[in-house]
């Protein structure tokens, strides 16, 4: 239900140290969240931009997620184990 809905909105980009920001180290980190409570998770932009500095509103790639964070494979794993956790 929205009433319950506890939603955390996250850049990765700022979440995590420089050689962390990566969709392992969400993934490492869901548990964590969960304990505090989010059951929902907003990721802002991960679609691909020129350049690496921003916040990748850039609309130049709409769907194409940004390697940056990872493999396209590994935002699909981070995806199933958000649901898996609920």
């Amino acid at each position: 239900a929205k009433e319950k809905l506890v939603v955390y909105k996250l850049l990765i980009r700022d979440m995590f140290d420089a050689p962390n920001r990566n969709y392992q180290s969400l993934i490492d980190t869901l548990s964590y969240l969960k304990r505090l409570g989010i059951n929902a998770i907003e990721l802002m932009p991960v679609m691909e931009f020129n350049g690496n500095e921003g916040w990748g509103y850039n609309p130049t790639f709409m769907f194409a997620p940004d390697k940056y964070y990872g493999t396209k494979n590994k935002l699909k794993e981070l995806i199933d184990r958000c649901h898996q956790e609920g």
